[in-house]
């Protein structure tokens, strides 16, 4: 037998580790790509579809607290992150703002110090 008359068993390993890896990564790229549209769309979302807050309780306030950031429950803590980001869609984006998520951490507490008087 001939020294090169195995060759093309090599270039056809080479050749279909690199269109593993080629599909590989377009997979990963595709899943990415929609995982940070899902988010965009979850941002964008038309305020039509939040429940109005002229109807639900508004947070009860505490006196001790310096900066009176209130104490809410889950959901009013929710709602306030969902009207910032139905009003002021470009700060509740700027500031990371999510609509669903802890009713006290430092990113409601930015959007409560900035917008909570107009709440």
């Amino acid at each position: 037998m001939a020294k090169g008359s195995n060759n093309w068993i090599w270039w056809t390993i080479g050749g279909l580790t690199l269109v593993g890896l080629g599909v590989g990564i377009y997979i990963f790229a595709k899943d990415r790509k929609a995982k940070k549209d899902m988010q965009l769309s979850d941002e964008t979302t038309s305020p039509t579809n939040v429940p109005s807050t002229s109807t639900q309780s508004k947070p009860s306030q505490s006196s001790s607290s310096k900066d009176n950031f209130p104490k809410w429950s889950e959901q009013q803590g929710n709602d306030f992150r969902g009207w910032v980001n139905d009003t002021y869609p470009a700060y509740a984006k700027e500031i990371q703002l999510d609509r669903k998520g802890s009713k006290d951490n430092s990113f409601i507490r930015k959007a409560w110090a900035k917008y909570g008087a107009e709440y």
